[in-house]
């Protein structure tokens, strides 16, 4: 099921439906300039939970890692918070998505969140998936967000398609996808 965005005040994207003008996150960095010498490090662990943290984030970093486990059992190869550093306009950076999954349609890019938010698409849309094109130029690229909670008011900047199942998001044809998950007993 596509999903169009809903707002009568941006412009018309490629596939027909009207897209939002949602601003970037304030912490967001854009990419600059020509993407290149993009490297994919080692995997860092997971997020250590302590008690300085709040509620909303400890139950957020469990429901990531439930997923990201989750998502290692069923798909290999699969690399879990990649540290992938590039240059874009001579500067060296580094960015680190939730997981990566090679498929044979390509490679799926996972943002993980506890609920639907326009945040996930700037990471997946704007830095992600433009990175990880750059370093595999021949091979399709897709962005999924993955989340517990969806709100379907919630405004993206772009068109999606939903999904309830793993498989069917990682096989799917769409650029962009949201996948409602709940861990799986």
């Amino acid at each position: 099921m596509v999903l169009p965005s809903i707002s009568p005040l941006s412009d018309t994207s490629a596939l027909g439906a009207r897209s939002i003008d949602v601003p970037p996150p304030l912490k967001f960095k854009p990419l600059k300039g020509l993407i290149t010498e993009v490297k994919i490090g080692a995997e860092i662990a997971f997020a250590h939970i302590n008690t300085n943290m709040s509620f909303a984030r400890i139950a957020g970093l469990k429901y990531e890692r439930g997923f990201l486990e989750y998502l290692r059992k069923k798909w290999s190869p699969v690399t879990i918070h990649p540290h992938i550093h590039f240059r874009d306009d001579g500067a060296y950076r580094t960015a680190i998505p939730d997981g990566i999954a090679f498929t044979p349609n390509g490679v799926v890019v996972f943002e993980v969140k506890s609920q639907h938010m326009p945040e996930a698409w700037w990471q997946l849309e704007k830095l992600y998936m433009p990175i990880i094109s750059a370093a595999f130029p021949d091979t399709e690229v897709r962005g999924i967000e993955v989340v517990k909670i969806y709100d379907p008011q919630i405004k993206w900047p772009g068109q999606y398609v939903l999904y309830n199942d793993l498989d069917d998001a990682i096989m799917g044809s769409s650029h962009l996808g949201v996948l409602k998950w709940r861990k799986q007993t």
